[in-house]
């Protein structure tokens, strides 16, 4: 009786589970570990970054590729901290509104599935002409500007420039199904953001077929990118 009662309650935790909402489509997507090394200067390591997402997304099949430095649910690499709104100042002893963010390049929301609520999406010149914009999610929105965020200016704390928000996109359950969603910002990686790094990076790619299949030509395609950089698991975004 008691195995029975405890592999019901088991069932019924993993039922409810399947049910959250992630806020990614992980069907179809493959992730693929990448890393330029923490010793690369920014730059350079984006415009790698750069290459390897070119060549992957030429590949037969895949319909969207772009990179992050840290997977919804396998958040190893996220940076969080507190921001100022130009809109609102705060005064000095206010407790400051803080937020998770991470680095990415154009392609990325398509590629793991996350709808554009408002605004526009990344656009390959944000990354390249490190321009000062972020995207936020519905939460960020909600929370801290009322669900008016297109046009709103902020700034990190750690960061020196002013950033305009230009698009707004779905919530996505960062740290697990079990975990609240947390406010976030996406950064262009090749900005420049307090202690967010871009050594290693996550390449996802989103195909109609079997992403396992897809694994060992997106593997090539790395190697004729950048021949030097180590690749880390492969596995379906399902998984």
């Amino acid at each position: 009786l008691v195995l029975l009662t405890g592999s019901m309650l088991m069932l019924r935790s993993f039922e409810q589970l399947r049910s959250v909402d992630p806020g990614v489509d992980p069907a179809g997507v493959l992730t693929m570990g990448v890393s330029m090394g923490d010793g690369v200067a920014r730059l350079a390591a984006t415009q790698g970054y750069q290459r390897i997402t070119d060549e992957a997304a030429a590949l037969p099949g895949v319909a969207h590729a772009g990179v992050v430095n840290a997977l919804p649910l396998d958040p190893d690499g996220t940076n969080g901290g507190s921001f100022l709104i130009e809109s609102r100042p705060r005064a000095e002893d206010a407790i400051p509104p803080v937020a998770f963010y991470s680095a990415i390049s154009a392609g990325y929301f398509e590629a793991i599935g996350t709808t554009l609520q408002q605004g526009r999406s990344v656009e390959r010149a944000d990354i390249e002409q490190a321009r000062p914009v972020v995207w936020v999610s519905e939460s960020f929105a909600r929370d801290f500007l009322d669900g008016n965020a297109l046009g709103e200016r902020i700034r990190p704390d750690n960061a020196s420039d002013w950033m305009e928000i230009v698009g707004v996109v779905r919530d996505v359950r960062t740290f697990g199904l079990r975990e609240p969603i947390r406010p976030m910002m996406y950064i262009p990686m090749t900005l420049p953001i307090g202690s967010m790094q871009v050594g290693s990076m996550t390449l996802v790619m989103r195909t109609g077929g079997d992403p396992a299949a897809l694994a060992p030509a997106a593997r090539a395609a790395v190697q004729r990118a950048e021949p030097n950089v180590p690749i880390t698991t492969a596995r379906p975004m399902a998984a």
